[in-house]
C-alpha cells in the first residue's frame, strides 16, 4: 500500500516503514539483509580491524531493525572477541549520498 501497489518502486525506506507498522514480510527482509551485512562486515573485521564501520544508503536509516540482526551475526560469528572491544558501527553523516561524495572525492584527487 505504500507504493499504491507499483512493487518495483519499493525501496529500503518502504520495507523499514512497514516493518516499523509491524508488517511481518518487512521485519523478515529486514532481519535477512541484517544477517547478511553482518557476515560481510564480520569478513571486513577479520581483514582490516576497524574501529568504526559506517553505514550510508537507504539500509542505513532502518534503525535497531536492521542493527539487531547485524550485531547478532558479528558476535557469533567474529574469531576474535576482541576485535569487537571498540568497534562502532555508525550512519554516515552524508547519508544516501555517501557514494557519490566518495566518487566526487576520487575523480578529484586522481
Amino acid at each position: 500500500s505504500l507504493v499504491n501497489g507499483q512493487l518495483d518502486q519499493i525501496t529500503a525506506r518502504h520495507v523499514n516503514e512497514a516493518a516499523q507498522r509491524g508488517d511481518p514480510l518487512s521485519r523478515a527482509v529486514l532481519r535477512e539483509a541484517g544477517h547478511y551485512l553482518g557476515l560481510a562486515f564480520i569478513n571486513f573485521i577479520h581483514i582490516f580491524n576497524p574501529q568504526l564501520i559506517l553505514m550510508g544508503g537507504g539500509v542505513a536509516n532502518c534503525g535497531e531493525t536492521i542493527m539487531e540482526p547485524i550485531w547478532e551475526t558479528i558476535r557469533e560469528g567474529v574469531m576474535n572477541p576482541a576485535y569487537l572491544r571498540d568497534l562502532r558501527i555508525e550512519r554516515a553523516a552524508l547519508g544516501g549520498d555517501v557514494g557519490l561524495w566518495g566518487a566526487v572525492a576520487l575523480a578529484t584527487h586522481t
